[in-house]
């Protein structure tokens, strides 16, 4: 049994509470997690977080077409004009390329610093959390969402099926940033039923547009 407490002082209205905040206390053969408040959460499985992660590709998505579309139309022009410069629309595709990972990192970021869960994470229930009770720094946050989901993403993806594996369910990315994935709030079952649902769906569009593109690139 992993447990740690600290406490933390709180101002309500004219009354100081004193209250244990984010502690942690983990059991680790019935994959629980305790907080401060003695309140028990099972860690998040992979099949939760992998949802939570195509929701959020999906929001993503969204925010790379939002603010990028005008150069994606233009390097997909590009990419179909026989007399453009191949070097050209490689190097377009890498600044677009870096400028959507530029969203991405920015989004998860921002969001768990602030809020402990993009907003894939929120709508299925799930909270990243310090494993020492410690608050999440900006420090703890990119450590986590830069080097160690580049780490993670090494290897064939072995980072992130590490959750498979892990007492804890912790990716490699969670253990470098010392961070636990927790299901804090139970969602109905139509919730979960919708979340599966979207995140099939933006898969088979994500491989017919993929396929979509090549066509595009290799025969017009």
């Amino acid at each position: 049994m992993y447990e740690h407490t600290s406490e933390v002082s709180e101002n309500i209205g004219s009354v100081n509470q004193t209250k244990s905040n984010n502690n942690v206390a983990a059991v680790a053969e019935g994959q629980t997690c305790t907080t401060g408040t003695r309140e028990t959460y099972a860690y998040a499985s992979l099949s939760l977080r992998f949802i939570a992660a195509i929701l959020d590709a999906l929001i993503i998505f969204v925010m790379v077409i939002f603010f990028l579309f005008p150069f994606y139309y233009a390097l997909l022009y590009e990419a179909s004009n026989y007399r453009s410069n191949n070097l050209s629309v490689l190097q377009n595709w890498n600044m677009a390329q870096n400028l959507s990972s530029l969203i991405s990192v920015f989004y998860g970021v921002f969001l768990l610093r602030f809020k402990n869960a993009t907003f894939g994470k929120q709508f299925v229930g799930l909270e990243v959390r310090s494993e020492d009770g410690a608050e999440i720094t900006w420090f703890r946050v990119i450590l986590r969402e830069v080097v160690g989901k580049t780490i993670s993403s090494l290897f064939f993806m072995i980072g992130f099926l590490w959750i498979l594996f892990d007492k804890k369910n912790q990716g490699w990315h969670d253990k470098i940033a010392k961070t636990v994935v927790l299901q804090v709030r139970e969602v109905s079952k139509a919730r979960k039923v919708l979340a599966w649902i979207i995140s099939l769906g933006v898969i088979i569009v994500a491989i017919l547009a993929i396929l979509a593109f090549l066509l595009i690139y290799l025969y017009i």
